[in-house]
């Protein structure tokens, strides 16, 4: 029954988005790093996520899709200059194939193309995070502290990246076609940069054919480098270094790259050989670690001699079945899940309690900050939103393409996304996303009007819930409030006088029969809750008033009325920590509801009191 669920789930759109979103973290597609490697801004993080999607929704082998960015190139084979412009441009003209039609290319040049992968030194950082899992940056200036790589190790390994262009630039022998092209737009004439820039912009969205920077490689040649070819740029690396003649591999033999067209092949033959040590163990640690909230290397990008895997025999065993089974993704996910490691429970024993490295049982962890959100909408949607919601991925949080500062809060989901850890992308570090709880978090769940407004929207469960059963809604959120300060004041006043006076009344029937123990418990009660109508502003005075006459003559929400408030009480529960309630959470539910001001008001808090517990926001 399990494995049977395991399978229907990996069949899901939510799987495809999800695993996108990973590879799009550790790929590095960032809005901020591709600012002006697409005409229009946004559109190279958009081509990226749907090439890398198109590619999980196939179960396209992971040493595939890393072959299509490690020798990715603009053009298609026999893909002249002029028509691989015709081509792109028709991406970005009304009505045309968009970013789906981009997913269709062989390669994902735009990983070649973006601000901070230009230099070899920046290159061998980033490739050796992305895809072997490692940390190589000290041996850029000296020998690794905590591994066995050189200066010279890097120096070596260099050699495979010098000979890729891949910004604002075009093959040599296209160079005349892209003049003539920028030529033919006469408001072109005289100007540089980001004019021209901006003028070809609101061409190619207008419907004409405007010519593109390309990635592309060269081919060494059988010479050494002079020595004034290594020297430095103003004391910044030169990206113009011709290609060097040979390389070395990390750990590897010394390569003659004359004797390839394209210098990357021999990386990539070496990526997915049985014998490399890192490629396969690098992702199978990744995909263990996000389902294991750490990884068997931990962090999981930082595999070196200093930093075992704590079961090694696991980690040999996974990534020796994920290249026999020609690295297909959904095998490794089927082997990780339907493990009884994965199926342990989260309640710890005397022997496990203090263990969260051996993987003896589950570690509660908070939820990713895309899942969050998208939690958040799904828990406060009504019904058939909901159903829109599970269908349309392009509506979800996960499936948002890009990241970055640049073009933050263009999406309602920005601003909560940074603030749950949503990955910055601005290293290939897995560090670049977070998961840890913060206050900023707590203060967004609690007040946030961003959630209340969710919790109110016209597609609510609330209002769903109002208009099925002839209740009263009056929205509570602040985004149509004139004065929301004093508008939350008063609220809290009415909540409060309600909630005394039916302590008091209890109270009173206590003393009369002389429960001792009920009327120290009330009096505690209603002290607590002058306590928290003060540091609310609410004077003692105001809680103490009697409420006004139609507040003293309500009856009581949950009596008066022929609504089954037990179910919807079980509904609230089931849409936000997907179990039914205990039979003290719902007497509790009830009991809040009764005193609330009014019943939609109690239903409201008893979501909003769920939506705000560790059990919604934590994996466990």
């Amino acid at each position: 029954k399990r494995a049977l669920k395991i399978d229907e789930l990996l069949e899901r759109p939510g799987y495809v988005a999800w695993w996108t979103t990973k590879l799009c973290d550790f790929t590095g597609n960032s809005d901020d790093k591709l600012n002006n490697v697409t005409p229009v801004q946004t559109e190279a993080s958009r081509h990226w996520y749907a090439w890398i999607e198109k590619r999980v929704r196939d179960n396209v082998p992971y040493d595939k899709i890393v072959e299509g960015i490690v020798m990715a190139v603009s053009r298609e084979p026999g893909e002249s200059y002029e028509q691989y412009c015709e081509n792109i441009s028709k991406l970005y003209h009304k009505g045309g194939p968009g970013a789906d039609g981009y997913a269709e290319r062989s390669g994902l040049a735009h990983f070649w193309a973006r601000q901070n992968f230009q230099t070899s030194e920046d290159r061998v950082i980033a490739f050796a995070y992305t895809f072997l899992g490692t940390r190589i940056q000290c041996a850029q200036c000296h020998k690794h502290p905590f591994d066995q790589w050189t200066q010279d190790d890097f120096k070596q390994f260099e050699g495979f990246f010098k000979a890729t262009t891949g910004r604002q630039n075009t093959r040599p022998d296209a160079k005349a076609e892209y003049d003539a092209m920028v030529a033919k737009f006469e408001e072109t004439k005289g100007l540089k940069g980001n004019d021209v820039r901006n003028i070809l912009a609101r061409k190619v969205q207008g419907g004409e054919i405007i010519p593109f920077a390309e990635v592309y490689s060269v081919k060494p040649k059988a010479t050494p480098v002079k020595a004034r070819d290594k020297k430095k740029n103003n004391g910044k690396p030169d990206r113009n270094v011709p290609p060097v003649a040979s390389a070395k591999l990390l750990a590897g033999p010394v390569v003659d790259l004359t004797k390839y067209e394209d210098v990357r092949q021999p990386l990539m033959d070496w990526l997915r050989a049985p014998e490399n040590p890192l490629f396969a163990r690098a992702f199978v640690n990744r995909v263990w670690a996000n389902y294991f909230n750490v990884g068997i290397v931990q962090p999981s990008d930082d595999m070196n001699l200093a930093n075992p895997p704590v079961n090694k025999a696991l980690l040999d065993y996974l990534a020796a079945g994920f290249i026999e089974h020609n690295f297909d993704m959904k095998w490794l996910h089927r082997e990780i899940l339907n493990s009884r490691t994965y199926q342990l429970s989260w309640v710890p024993n005397s022997t496990n309690r203090l263990d969260e490295r051996n993987f003896s049982r589950a570690v509660p962890r908070r939820i990713p900050a895309e899942i969050a959100y998208d939690m958040m909408v799904q828990a406060t949607r009504n019904d058939a939103k909901n159903l829109e919601f599970v269908t349309e991925l392009e509506k979800r949080a996960v499936s948002i393409p890009g990241s970055g500062l640049r073009n933050r809060n263009r999406n309602p989901a920005d601003y909560a996304m940074t603030v749950f850890g949503r990955s910055t992308r601005e290293s290939n570090c897995d560090c670049d996303r977070t998961e840890e709880p913060s206050l900023l978090q707590t203060i967004f769940v609690r007040n946030d009007n961003q959630l209340l407004s969710m919790i109110d929207d016209g597609d609510g469960w609330l209002l769903d819930v109002a208009t099925k059963n002839s209740l009263t809604f009056t929205r509570k959120s602040f985004a149509d409030a004139a004065d929301s300060k004093k508008d939350q004041r008063n609220q809290a006043r009415d909540r409060y006088k309600v909630q005394i006076k039916k302590l008091k009344e209890r109270l009173a029937e206590a003393e009369k029969k002389g429960k001792e123990g009920q009327i120290k418990s009330f009096q505690d009660q209603i002290a607590k809750l002058k306590a928290q109508a003060e540091k609310a502003g609410v004077k003692e005075e105001e809680v103490e008033a009697a409420p006004a006459a139609a507040e003293s003559s309500k009856p009581d929400a949950i009596a008066a009325s022929n609504v089954n408030f037990t179910e919807i009480i079980n509904e609230a529960y089931l849409r936000t920590l997907s179990r039914y309630p205990t039979e003290e959470e719902v007497r509790t539910s009830q009991a809040y509801i009764s005193e609330s001001p009014d019943a939609v008001d109690g239903v409201r808090g008893v979501l909003w009191a769920l939506l705000n517990t560790r059990e919604f926001l934590v994996n466990h």
